[in-house]
């Protein structure tokens, strides 16, 4: 894992995304790329409507500022590390801001961002943004919450294991990251009686291809009262990472339904690695 793309756009978030990148970079002498996207902010006036192709002045001026400080950010954060960095700046005027930051998540190990972004300004959901970014780019990203002074760990880390395509992606794309915890926990929720002994198999049999990386995971079946979906929160809440499979449903079929993707994206209990 040797580039990492972290997303400097939102004020909100910056510190905390920020945070877990120059942590994960130093234990894998990576390069971060700190990403900033600017995109058409159109002002609500009687002059500049919704549907307005042009672009107000002073919103133009704010977003130069913007843009400023989140380099000062990212040089901030990284100056004295001993990391190589880079500020990168794209623009998604006249483009789509997703098929944008899509074409550069494909181009790194892995992005990093928060749960509240300023790239996207149309009626799109954040988890429906964030994805649209899972499926198009094919890359993993990790999703940090919004906690005040939030200081990465290295403890404990958690696989959501069901044994599915997804999954097993996710476990396989997180090897690097796995390597730094101390502990790591295949965990399964409310399996079936029938299906016991086909996921206990399968979770075996991914401890025995982690240990080959040198990585020492264990396995736990979790009964849990209630929805899987607050058992693994709960899983999450006590764990520094959590790795998930994203969308083992079709992504319109969560946004319907509901699913545990979206639930996470809408309101991660910890950072959370996905990937699909």
């Amino acid at each position: 894992m040797k580039t990492i793309l972290v997303d400097v756009t939102p004020f909100d978030a910056r510190d905390n995304v920020l945070n877990a990148a120059v942590a994960l970079a130093g234990k894998n002498d990576a390069h971060v790329v700190g990403l900033y996207v600017t995109h058409a902010r159109l002002a609500f006036t009687g002059l500049y409507s919704l549907t307005s192709p042009y672009i107000h002045p002073d919103t133009s001026a704010i977003e130069v500022t913007w843009r400023a400080k989140a380099e000062e950010a990212i040089t901030k954060a990284l100056a004295n590390t001993g990391l190589s960095y880079e500020f990168r700046h794209v623009s998604t005027i006249p483009s789509d801001p997703m098929d944008t930051l899509i074409a550069q998540v494909r181009l790194a190990d892995v992005f990093i961002t928060g749960i509240d972004t300023d790239w996207n300004d149309n009626a799109v959901s954040q988890s429906d943004a964030l994805g649209q970014i899972i499926e198009g780019a094919g890359r993993p990203i990790i999703i940090v919450p919004e906690k005040s002074d939030y200081n990465p760990k290295f403890d404990t880390v958690s696989i959501g294991w069901d044994g599915s395509r997804e999954c097993i992606r996710a476990v396989f794309d997180a090897i690097p990251i796995l390597r730094h915890y101390a502990q790591c926990s295949l965990i399964s929720v409310n399996v079936d009686r029938a299906d016991m002994d086909a996921r206990r198999q399968s979770a075996t049999r991914m401890i025995e291809t982690l240990g080959r990386h040198d990585i020492v995971a264990s396995y736990k079946n979790i009964k849990a009262h209630g929805s899987d979906i607050k058992a693994l929160r709960k899983v999450g809440e006590e764990s520094d990472l959590m790795i998930l499979g994203a969308y083992h449903h079709r992504r319109l079929r969560e946004r319907i339904f509901g699913g545990v993707t979206v639930s996470i994206l809408n309101s991660p209990p910890c950072p959370v690695f996905l990937s699909r």
